[in-house]
């Protein structure tokens, strides 16, 4: 076996098994609903003061999945009303930390079970207008720095039934150093980075086939 083939091999598979990897942990997870979802909605959720905004993370996602085959249907929605799609403060994530950097899920659970009743009314209308069984809602913030090489997002998956009852809750927090210093670049890679992760996770629940 030529050695050249083998070291440019165990690369390629070093690079997928490195930027296959974002430290996700699955808090709830009711995979007999998931797999009964014929038809899911996608909103991002999104600091007003994060680096990329909807329109981005949604045009690439658009572009992500149209190399994809669909299992089921994935929609992506647009132009959501604030506050479904926007995180107003800390104490307003999905993603709660403790004092010594510690994922609370109880915590989280309450901040999302208030999101989904402050906002009941126009998720369910969401879900009507869109003829939808369910509602992905993937919130993120992220950042990078030219200086300093690296970039870095966290994130929380909810998914909930058309009855808003949570199915499905993740989080992860990720850096990656990056050898690059045009802004534009830097931000189609983060951006990349997080709808990877975001598609990762549709393909193990078979809603798209990569």
């Amino acid at each position: 076996v030529n050695m050249k083939k083998v070291l440019f091999a165990f690369s390629v598979i070093l690079l997928i098994v490195q930027c296959s990897t974002y430290n996700v942990k699955k808090e709830i997870s009711d995979s007999s609903a998931i797999k009964s979802f014929q038809k899911t909605g996608i909103v991002f959720r999104i600091p007003g003061t994060n680096e990329i905004q909807h329109a981005q993370m949604e045009k690439n996602l658009d572009a992500w999945l149209s190399s994809c085959v669909k299992n089921k249907e994935v929609v992506i929605l647009r132009d959501v009303d604030d506050p479904v799609d926007v995180v107003e403060s800390d104490l307003d994530r999905f993603y709660q930390l403790s004092s010594t950097n510690l994922f609370m899920k109880y915590k989280t659970v309450g901040v999302i079970t208030l999101y989904l009743r402050n906002n009941e009314e126009s998720i369910k209308k969401i879900l009507s207008d869109n003829q939808l069984d369910s509602l992905l809602i993937y919130e993120i913030d992220a950042g990078y720095s030219e200086t300093m090489q690296f970039i870095n997002f966290n994130s929380s998956v909810v998914i909930v039934d058309s009855q808003l009852r949570i199915c499905f809750l993740d989080y992860q927090d990720k850096s990656f150093d990056i050898v690059e210093w045009d802004p534009d670049i830097i931000k189609k890679h983060l951006m990349d980075k997080m709808n990877d992760r975001l598609l990762q996770l549709l393909a193990d629940y078979n809603y798209i086939k990569r």
